[in-house]
């Protein structure tokens, strides 16, 4: 799948819409999960490294011995590390 990021916003007016500088670039999908905690007709995960594991937290510590769940994602699951370092 190509996914393009506009800046439209929901009819509601809520929510949508992509960061500034996101908007008319495009990625391509491979892999993606529903990942049933999220919501809405249109919902789906992208899995990005490094961006934050969501609600499935135990992959990770269960593939890498001696490491925590936040040692993965900065202990921030919906947004993942700040920085690169």
């Amino acid at each position: 799948f190509e996914l393009r990021f506009t800046d439209n916003i929901h009819s509601d007016g809520n929510w949508g819409g992509a960061h500034p500088d996101l908007v008319g670039k495009r990625m391509i999908v491979q892999v993606t999960n529903i990942g049933y905690d999220v919501s809405g007709a249109h919902s789906f995960d992208i899995q990005i490294p490094g961006a934050g594991q969501g609600i499935f937290t135990n992959g990770c510590p269960a593939q890498f011995a001696g490491f925590s769940s936040g040692d993965f994602d900065c202990d921030n699951n919906y947004g993942g590390g700040g920085s690169a370092a």
